[in-house]
Parts: C-alpha cells; structure tokens; sequence
C-alpha cells in the first residue's frame, strides 16, 4: 500500500483527471461548483451508485 499524500489546489477554470481505482478526497475553501465527467457512469442499473461516500 502506497501511503503518499498528494495536495494540489485548483483555480477557476482548471481541470484534472484522477486514475482508476485512485483513493481520493477533495477539500473546498469556498462555495463551489464541480462538475464531473466519467468514462463509465457511476450510476449501476439498479440505480444505485459505484461511488464510496464516507
């Protein structure tokens, strides 16, 4: 297990791509909007979501 933290901050505008299977958070410093694009969807046919939320 890799126990690296890595920390980058975004700027209005800037995107960025999180590989698979990647563990992840995200900390907001103000009000935001985030959209999300996904090369497979996250909502499973039941309805249900692939998405782990702690």
């Amino acid at each position: 297990m890799n126990d690296t933290i890595e920390t980058y901050k975004f700027s209005e505008g800037e995107m960025f791509m999180i590989s698979p299977y990647q563990k992840h958070t995200f900390k907001f410093i103000e009000n935001t909007i985030m959209v999300s694009m996904y090369d497979i969807g996250v909502e499973l046919p039941d309805g249900s979501k692939d998405i782990y939320n702690n």
